[in-house]
């Protein structure tokens, strides 16, 4: 289901998917330059037919990490692979206690979906950043505790997803 981010393999799919979900999409040139980061993990989501989703999580020094961005398709969402993401980034999280255990994503204003998805994965609005996107509007900074994300995304993974490795953390 995820896999590392191929530029060869996988742009075609994440520029449609960007210009088909982002708000702000990211150009070919943004995505490349963060796939040569070392400290963002780029993902993609696959299904039997291909691309469905991708996201991408910066991991920095003495920081929570934070969710760059995360896109799925319309026919996917509402299925538990977004709260599947969530579930792994706090597992990862927990997992590597260096790094604290706070995740960290910006929504932006205009995007109520995400704010409620994010909501009800277990994280909660903290501030709001003016003129966070280049057109100037508004993103809000949600900060969920990840062992809060793993409780409140375990009831909502997509039917065959492996819950048994949230319990050993959780319980």
């Amino acid at each position: 289901m995820f896999t590392l981010f191929d530029p060869a393999k996988h742009m075609f799919s994440v520029l449609r998917l960007e210009k088909e979900l982002a708000p702000y999409p990211l150009p070919q040139h943004e995505i490349l330059a963060m796939h040569r980061c070392s400290n963002i993990a780029n993902m993609v989501i696959e299904a039997d037919h291909g691309v469905i989703g991708h996201y991408a999580l910066l991991f920095a020094k003495k920081k929570q990490p934070e969710l760059l961005l995360i896109a799925i398709t319309a026919e996917y969402q509402r299925r538990g692979i977004g709260a599947a993401v969530l579930h792994r980034i706090a597992l990862r999280t927990l997992m590597g206690r260096q790094r604290g255990e706070d995740l960290i994503v910006r929504v932006a204003e205009i995007n109520t979906p995400a704010q409620l998805f994010f909501s009800k994965c277990g994280l909660r609005c903290v501030t709001m950043v003016p003129e966070y996107y280049p057109s100037g509007e508004t993103a809000y900074s949600f900060r969920g505790d990840a062992l809060g994300i793993v409780g409140n995304t375990v009831d909502r993974l997509p039917e065959g997803y492996p819950k048994e490795r949230s319990s050993r953390v959780s319980g």
